[in-house]
């Protein structure tokens, strides 16, 4: 099964699924499953439930289906990187269930609580409201200068000042071992990796990483793709950070990096306007261009 062959899932093999789970016959969907989003690793659903005696399966959740190719053992270490994380205050969703086997549902799948709000660049990218409220412009602008990248920013420091502790604690107790996820280990994986393939030329590159790690900063909790289209606000404030796959315990450079590396740069490189901004081209076209100046360092 490749990504374009995991299907929507059987709301009927859902529903029964979670009455099983939760022994209750009289639950069914008040939000039948839709499409939320879709990605190299997992398909997600938002849906909602009634008839729950636990008030928080009754509320708007999310389904989170694995590609084939990925290990369902992944979902049990985001599970527990969320509880860990939800214990030290940090906005991440409430994981309510896992499964690893790919029977019930056709993936490996989990389930969580769908947090308030929009995706962060959603909110400074709305190509129809812009086309009948231009006045806005100025304001999407700054938004998109200043007061997007400032709360990013700001959440991820607050990531990377929390005490790893209980993450390496909680890992553990989850039967995973927290090595896995430090960036000795990985770095160490990828040189073995290089050197069986006889990559000199990147073998050059991975000594070169080892010999100019930073000398002076302790290791914290890392998110691996602290990216715009990761983090959900609502009123001003981050709501919700997910997508935690690649979550690491190194220095803070390195997670900082991997944002600097993986966030969006429209108009750069010839790469295209996310196509939430495409609609701006054609609903004013003099818009399009100057936004795209406006995002690309971002």
């Amino acid at each position: 099964m490749t990504q374009s062959d995991l299907p929507p899932v059987d709301p009927g093999r859902l529903r029964d699924l979670l009455r099983a789970h939760l022994g209750s016959d009289a639950i069914g969907f008040s939000e039948l499953p839709t499409l939320l989003g879709q990605g190299g690793e997992a398909v997600v659903e938002a849906f909602a439930l009634r008839g729950a005696e636990d008030p928080r399966w009754n509320a708007p959740l999310v389904l989170r289906r694995l590609m084939a190719q990925k290990d369902p053992v992944q979902l049990r270490w985001e599970a527990a990187v969320h509880e860990a994380l939800g214990e030290l205050g940090y906005p991440v969703p409430r994981v309510l269930h896992v499964e690893t086997d790919p029977k019930p549902l056709g993936a490996p799948f989990l389930v969580a609580e769908r947090v308030p709000g929009e995706v962060m660049l959603q909110a400074v990218t709305r190509p129809t409201e812009l086309a009948r409220k231009p006045h806005r412009f100025p304001s999407l602008i700054f938004d998109a200068l200043f007061r997007v990248p400032k709360l990013l920013a700001e959440s991820q420091a607050r990531l990377h000042g929390l005490d790893p502790t209980p993450l390496r604690e909680g890992l553990t107790d989850a039967g995973l071992s927290p090595r896995e996820v430090r960036f000795d280990t990985w770095l160490a994986r990828i040189g073995q990796n290089l050197r069986n393939a006889d990559l000199d030329g990147l073998v050059e590159g991975h000594v070169w990483l080892e010999r100019h790690r930073p000398s002076q900063s302790r290791e914290v909790i890392g998110h691996g793709d602290f990216v715009f289209t990761n983090l959900c606000v609502e009123g001003g404030r981050v709501s919700g950070v997910f997508d935690w796959s690649t979550v690491g315990l190194a220095e803070r450079e390195w997670d900082v990096a991997a944002t600097l590396a993986h966030a969006p740069r429209p108009g750069r490189d010839g790469a295209p306007l996310p196509r939430r901004l495409r609609g701006l081209r054609a609903a004013r076209p003099r818009t399009a261009p100057l936004l795209r100046r406006v995002l690309a360092p971002l």
